[in-house]
């Protein structure tokens, strides 16, 4: 196992900070230029996780509920 100065040292390594900032950046940018039509189901990659986002910030405690409860959509019978 490597330690954390060795993997830190590897040319390609980017900190945990860095690549959430550059992923949260690329969630906020798809959507808006979401197309239906053109991305069929990956548009809801973006649209689940800026709904992750909103939810963090909102209702901090939503992954606990959604652990315990699990969210479900009602039965459409």
């Amino acid at each position: 196992m490597r330690s954390r100065k060795q993997i830190s040292a590897l040319p390609d390594f980017a900190g945990y900070g860095s690549v959430a900032s550059a992923v949260r950046a690329k969630i906020l940018s798809d959507l808006g230029s979401l197309s239906l039509a053109k991305s069929r189901r990956e548009v809801v990659y973006s649209v689940g996780a800026a709904d992750a986002l909103l939810l963090d910030r909102t209702r901090p405690e939503w992954k606990r509920d959604f652990l315990t409860h699990r969210f479900r959509l009602p039965d459409p019978r």
